[in-house]
């Protein structure tokens, strides 16, 4: 019985330990670069809403920290000129994803899960 009763009590420690774990906070950067002044830029935020916003002045960033494992998105387009725009994700304070692209309306995208 004594060994039945330490074993239950082994198996409501570790139980109790994993489930206090917290979750890992990921530090994200969105920066949004390009030749032209004012692009249009849609992301994931801090919510896991996908907002999109027209006509934002450049240099762009937005930083948040985010659950690991949570989907991350931006992308951005140059309107009605000829130019290039480079996205990038910076994942914990590191260079993670770029994608860059020139031309008429020229549109970058960068995601991936955390």
């Amino acid at each position: 019985m004594k060994r039945l009763f330490t074993v239950i009590a082994s198996l409501l420690v570790v139980l109790f330990i994993t489930s206090c774990e917290e979750e890992e906070e990921i530090s994200v950067k969105y920066e949004v670069k390009s030749s032209i002044s004012r692009i249009d830029v849609s992301y994931v935020d801090i919510h896991g809403d996908i907002l999109f916003k027209e006509d934002v002045p450049v240099p762009w960033s937005y930083s948040f920290y985010y659950t690991k494992g949570e989907f991350v998105f931006l992308w951005a387009e140059i309107k009605a000129f000829t130019g290039s725009v480079t996205v990038t994700i910076f994942r914990k304070h590191e260079l993670w994803k770029t994608d860059t692209s020139s031309g008429e309306h020229a549109t970058a995208t960068v995601s991936g899960k955390l």
